[in-house]
């Protein structure tokens, strides 16, 4: 029988072999990976400044619309930082100012979300750099404004921003800042004249962007008006900043590029209707200063246009309803009768200020019996009385220092009072407001401290900013108290959570009160909490966020004792329920919160004052802002 012939094994190789293999292979993937790096390193190298430049201002874009990232410090930053290394290493380039013009937009950018003062100061201060190193740049006089603009409206800084005005009068005349400029100046300055621009010749304005062709311009303009269209019909981001200040931009863009005289004023009062349109969601008094800016230069460089007596109309009703300049919305409506007689607004101009001339006469008669110890009245109220003139509130950030508050799902009490509070003060200060904070920072304040300092001051208004807990995390909603005897076992429990760090004894408490409910002040502090309720619930629920309204309710508050005005006590939420604690954690949540209650607020100085309420005087029913 024959043998069957197995196959020999596989000789297993040598270990010498394979490291002889290893070596090679190593250094030729190193190779590779060496080669691939140099390319992308040489690749990005050979991007031209302009290219790094647009693609900076991309990534400024998209954050613009990025609502998580857009209100991160870093993000902002990174793209400054970018700008600041074009206009660095880029020194032959001839759109090298604008780089830095960028940079400085991305730190006022920044300081819009962050409220933060040194923000706003490293943003005025890039500004003053572009016109003091190109000064010669087309831009130059646009930052100078810009600058300006900063420093009166958010660093309180009149005279550096009057200086800045005097310089961009006196070397940019023939720039198209320069009326813009001496419009600015003579609000902050009344009464006195802008420097005359210098003997030597004036700097000429140079790197002006070529004209861009007519046909291009009316297009562009076209797909604004559109933009605008559909803005206005999207009620969530139609009250977001950024597509209002991008729409701008582009109408300006337009404007700038004089494709011909229609087009280029029809471009400039459609921005300043933008910036309106912004001003009305952001309620802020710079914003709507900008958009008066703009609707006013329509007349000064269109005087023949057809829309010219149309933003001298707009330009007032912004002076009379949301600047409280009644002065200032007689002239311009004076100045539309006598300009544009056959003008199509000229029937409302002319009825809007015989309405406001007796208003007028009323102020001035008052001024003048002010001297001779008379009360002043103001729309038939006395003014000073309690709750009959808003003039000055007293924001109270809950607990504080020592007192954390209520803890819950990473939220600390003290913290988002305190936050709340300050933007709340920023926004009434905006308004013309005056604010007084019993904190401004993470201190222990007593509960009888806050209302001693409230009366001390001779506030207007007082409002205690809280957030609220319960063993039921399902448990959520906002809630405003005012101070009264209550029998409702919800009011009287969050009474006592809040009241756990009293001063007072129970006799105490319940003689002031007893002294306290027969006064005028139980029926405002009612009407008080009713307006910001309803305002703060509307706000959010136009802003996308659905919140349960547990109504106004009557408590006996420690913190409300003994203030000698209109008070209240806000529950902004639940930090107890997880949903209410991610919103309060959330920045964005936060300040929706703070322009609710400054809505609230200013919807009850309007209604005591007679006047409309304050979501018609912030939104006109033709801006669609809302």
């Amino acid at each position: 029988m024959a043998r069957k012939k197995v196959p020999p094994a596989p000789r297993p190789q040598s270990p010498g072999m394979m490291a002889r293999i290893l070596p090679p292979l190593g250094f030729i993937l190193a190779f590779s990976l060496l080669a691939a790096f140099c390319h992308t390193i040489s690749h990005g190298a050979t991007l031209s400044p302009a290219q790094r430049y647009e693609a900076a201002k991309d990534d400024m874009d998209a954050l613009r619309q990025d609502n998580k990232r857009g209100m991160q410090r870093a993000p902002w930053e990174e793209v400054a930082a970018s700008f600041h290394a074009i206009h660095q290493n880029a020194t032959t380039w001839a759109n090298r100012p604008a780089a830095l013009f960028k940079a400085a937009e991305c730190y006022e950018e920044l300081s819009r979300r962050s409220f933060a003062i040194s923000d706003a100061r490293k943003a005025a201060g890039t500004f003053e750099e572009v016109a003091r190193q190109h000064e010669s740049s087309r831009l130059a006089d646009d930052a100078l404004l810009r600058a300006a603009r900063i420093r009166a409206d958010r660093l309180k800084d009149t005279r550096g921003a009057l200086k800045l005005l005097d310089t961009l009068c006196r070397d940019y005349p023939r720039g198209d800042m320069y009326a813009e400029a001496r419009r600015l100046r003579q609000e902050l300055a009344p009464g006195k004249d802008a420097p005359q621009p210098s003997v030597q010749p004036a700097r000429q304005i140079s790197d002006t962007p070529p004209a861009d062709d007519a046909r291009q311009a009316l297009q562009r303009y076209e797909n604004a008006k559109k933009t605008m269209e559909l803005l206005r019909a999207d009620k969530r981001r139609s009250c977001w900043r950024e597509p209002w200040e991008n729409l701008q931009g582009d109408f300006m863009q337009v404007y700038q590029s004089r494709p011909n005289a229609t087009v280029s004023a029809a471009a400039l009062f459609r921005a300043g209707v933008s910036a309106r349109s912004l001003a009305d969601c952001s309620h802020l008094a710079a914003d709507y200063r900008t958009a008066r800016t703009l609707l006013l230069r329509v007349p000064e460089e269109f005087p023949g246009s057809a829309l010219a007596d149309d933003a001298l109309l707009q330009a007032a009703q912004i002076s009379a309803e949301e600047l409280k300049d009644r002065t200032e919305a007689v002239r311009l409506l004076a100045r539309l009768e006598k300009e544009y007689p056959r003008g199509d607004m000229r029937p409302q101009a002319t009825a809007m200020r015989q309405q406001m001339a007796p208003a007028a006469a009323d102020s001035r008669l008052a001024d003048a019996s002010a001297g001779k110890g008379k009360a002043v009245r103001v729309n038939n109220v006395v003014a000073g009385q309690p709750g009959l003139s808003v003039q000055r509130v007293f924001i109270d950030a809950g607990h504080g220092g020592r007192d954390p508050g209520t803890i819950h799902n990473d939220v600390i009490e003290r913290n988002i009072t305190l936050d709340i509070a300050l933007r709340l003060g920023r926004l009434l200060e905006d308004n013309g407001l005056e604010v007084i904070y019993s904190r401004r920072k993470d201190v222990a304040v007593s509960l009888r401290d806050r209302t001693g300092k409230a009366n001390q001051a001779g506030a207007d208004l007082f409002v205690s900013i809280h957030v609220n807990a319960h063993e039921d995390r399902d448990i959520n909603g906002f809630e405003t108290y005012y101070l009264d005897i209550s029998r409702d076992p919800r009011a009287v429990r969050v009474a006592s959570q809040e009241n756990a760090r009293n001063d007072r004894n129970l006799g105490e408490v319940q003689k002031i009160l007893s002294d306290g409910m027969l006064t005028a002040r139980q029926y405002e502090s009612r009407r008080l909490a009713t307006d910001i309720q309803k305002q703060s619930l509307a706000r959010l629920k136009r802003r996308g966020y659905t919140v349960r309204d547990n109504g106004t309710r009557a408590a006996p508050f420690i913190v409300l004792l003994g203030a000698r005005m209109p008070c209240v006590l806000v529950e902004v939420g639940y930090c107890s329920n997880p949903h209410e604690a991610r919103n309060l954690l959330d920045a964005r949540y936060r300040m929706i919160l703070a322009e609710g209650l400054a809505e609230g607020i200013l919807s009850y100085s309007d209604r005591v004052r007679q006047n409309r309420t304050a979501q018609n005087s912030l939104t006109p029913p033709a801006s669609g802002a809302m």
